[in-house]
């Protein structure tokens, strides 16, 4: 979602006028005020539906360098910068490992059968034998002719439903303690997420959470030493 915006902002990732225009291509998006929004952003073809994560990735630099510094920032540590596709292809660490043949006979996948690989764009579309251009998106041909029926198998307006109700029944109903982490270079499941669902939960404690003369932030110590902050 949009929270990874924010977090390439605060990390010196992008500029302010970059994330101004993010979050209104992102809200752009999710309206559906656009039918083919200007690229990158496209309809659903990739994890992200809005490729927010795609195109912060390309706005903090991803792509721009070619030869040995090609690729782009690690989504799970942005200090990492990885030489292989960011989100996309077959080139990359977790591609090579479970093509292993080693790891393969290991987790007991039929070798020599099939290429594994991790997000493949338009893959539903290919399924259902539906053209994708250059880019992997759907073509103007086949998105006019689209039935409703291949739309929901395409999951275009497909949306995750929330787990705040789960969690606020945890703290309330159950009494049970909910731990929320994140890692401090990680953009992919970033602090800035987690802060925007809690602030807009609602349960018991939402006055006290969203006081900040009441819930002060500390630090978090490991072995004396300062591992974090919360």
């Amino acid at each position: 979602g949009e929270a990874v915006i924010d977090y390439a902002y605060w990390h010196g990732m992008i500029d302010s006028t970059t994330k101004e225009a993010l979050h209104e291509q992102y809200r752009v998006c999710l309206d559906g005020g656009v039918p083919k929004p200007s690229p990158p952003f496209h309809a659903f073809n990739v994890p992200d539906e809005c490729s927010t994560m795609g195109t912060v990735l390309s706005a903090a630099g991803a792509g721009a360098l070619k030869g040995n510094w090609r690729g782009g920032p690690n989504t799970y540590d942005v200090t990492t910068w990885d030489m292989y596709p960011v989100l996309l292809g077959r080139n990359g660490t977790i591609d090579n490992f479970f093509n292993n043949p080693e790891i393969r006979e290991a987790i007991h996948a039929p070798n020599g059968v099939m290429i594994w690989e991790q997000c493949i764009p338009g893959a539903g579309r290919r399924r259902l034998g539906i053209d994708v251009d250059e880019r992997g998106e759907t073509t103007e041909e086949d998105r006019a002719s689209f039935h409703p029926t291949d739309r929901m198998l395409l999951l275009e307006d497909d949306r995750p439903l929330s787990v705040m109700p789960y969690i606020s029944e945890l703290l309330d109903d159950a009494g049970i303690d909910v731990l929320f982490y994140n890692g401090d270079r990680d953009m992919s499941c970033c602090v800035q997420g987690s802060e925007k669902l809690l602030n807009e939960m609602t349960w018991s404690g939402q006055t006290n959470w969203i006081n900040p003369y009441v819930n002060q932030r500390g630090l978090w110590i490991v072995d004396d030493e300062v591992a974090g902050y919360g």
